[in-house]
């Protein structure tokens, strides 16, 4: 492997984990509806995760490792995403709420912080807030801690 494999497979790592929390979210109350596949594959071209990668995790029964996004736009990013992929069929559900919370803790967010997260994502896109505005005033929250 050469040096810049490395850098190539630690970004597939990130990519690929990113997708399986959207499928983990979308996915937590039992049902995958065409909107959210719409979505995934909307989100999955935007991570630039070629069709196979999308299909490597839908086949991984959950078993990808998670990698957190480093920076904190891009936390930001991801969590935005995940609300978006949990509004698609334009429900949220108690387990899909979980799933998104599970996940931002995961990024490293105490449990009310990553609930005011959601919240405040949850609010945007009700508000049909541009992602890259939404983004901007996530980071802030996120810098405020």
């Amino acid at each position: 492997m050469g040096f810049f494999d490395l850098f190539s497979s630690d970004d597939k790592k990130q990519r690929l984990s990113k997708i399986a929390n959207l499928v983990a979210v979308a996915s937590a109350d039992g049902v995958l509806e065409e909107n959210e596949i719409d979505l995934l594959a909307i989100l999955s071209d935007k991570y630039g995760a070629s069709i196979n990668e999308v299909k490597q995790v839908l086949n991984s029964n959950g078993n990808m490792k998670f990698v957190p996004p480093e920076t904190n736009r891009e936390k930001a990013e991801h969590i935005y995403d995940l609300v978006a992929i949990m509004m698609a069929d334009g429900d949220i559900s108690p387990a899909e709420m979980k799933a998104c919370l599970v996940i931002t803790n995961a990024l490293g967010f105490e449990p009310y912080k990553a609930k005011s997260l959601i919240e405040k994502s949850i609010e945007m896109f009700k508000k049909y807030t541009l992602p890259d505005t939404a983004t901007k005033l996530l980071l802030d929250e996120i810098n405020k801690i």
